[in-house]
């Protein structure tokens, strides 16, 4: 049995897997990310978990550039010191082996194992929640530039005179369709505001004007991005997760379409297919698994 985590922004998931890839009940299960002591919780909690389940391994999803060893190098959305040996620390306290990976990374293993997909394909997975991640997979290997900080797919600038980024520059992609990002340019015109894109996905099945147009507009700007990959790597598709990635069929339409418009495959009849993934809130987590197995 494999313990496999997913820490994110703002949720922190957590299971223990069979050989199969199958959760076994009680999991999955998650816990608010919280700001301080996150080290010492999740040694706690995996040995927790230890004493109930027969674990081989763990292999840990986080929001943060990792390199090779399991260090956490850099995390712009999460309250943690960095660098931190975190792989070295926890397998150490463990005794059994840790292996950590960037969410996006994780996300896109998940895709290569569970999506049948062809060993030779290149596609981009994009995970859309409190930040913006990816993973690629190219010529059916995970693209890792061994230094951490391969696919950082949230900091391609759409529009350099766009808003600024928690990463320090301006217009990143992450900028405008982080889930902060558009849960504010929602309340701008909103009577009553709201806290999380969830909110603006149910919004959207009443017909909400506000909701819509913001669906639209993450979707135009998504498209951009996807262009801008898809003119460097040529994938055959990109694969949309993530708590954003609930804004459904205006948001997936809008990307579709400004993809199309811009992308130089076009000219080749052969611009990448873009789906939702299914139960996307447990694809990093399903990485995970991947990762240690």
């Amino acid at each position: 049995m494999i313990a496999a985590v997913d820490i994110g922004g703002t949720q922190t998931k957590y299971g223990v897997m069979n050989n199969a890839g199958q959760f076994i009940p009680p999991f999955p299960k998650s816990f608010p990310t919280p700001g301080t002591g996150f080290v010492a919780k999740l040694n706690t909690l995996i040995l927790e978990i230890r004493e109930s389940f027969p674990l081989k391994a763990v292999g840990i999803s986080i929001a943060a550039n990792v390199g090779r060893e399991g260090t956490v190098l850099h995390a712009t959305n999460l309250s943690i010191s960095t660098p931190v040996e975190l792989g070295r620390t926890l397998s150490e306290n463990l005794g059994i082996p840790v292996k950590i990976e960037n969410d996006g990374n994780c996300a896109a293993l998940a895709i290569s194992r569970f999506a049948g997909i062809s060993k030779k394909d290149t596609f981009v997975v994009l995970t859309l929640g409190t930040g913006v991640g990816g993973g690629i997979i190219y010529n059916g290997e995970l693209m890792d530039s061994g230094i951490g900080a391969a696919a950082e797919l949230g900091h391609i600038v759409v529009d350099p005179a766009g808003p600024l980024c928690g990463c320090g520059k301006h217009g990143c992609l992450e900028a405008f369709i982080g889930e902060s990002a558009l849960v504010a340019r929602y309340n701008r015109n909103a009577d009553q505001p709201l806290h999380a894109a969830l909110e603006i996905s149910k919004l959207l099945k009443s017909g909400d004007e506000d909701a819509l147009a913001v669906a639209r507009f993450a979707g135009e700007q998504l498209g951009r991005g996807m262009a801008i990959i898809s003119d460097i790597i040529a994938p055959r598709s990109f694969y949309i997760a993530g708590g954003v990635a609930g804004l459904g069929m205006p948001f997936l339409t809008a990307a579709k379409e400004s993809l199309s418009r811009q992308c130089f495959l076009r000219l080749l009849n052969r611009t990448p297919s873009v789906e939702l993934v299914a139960e996307a809130h447990l694809l990093s987590l399903k990485g995970a698994w991947v990762l240690a197995s």
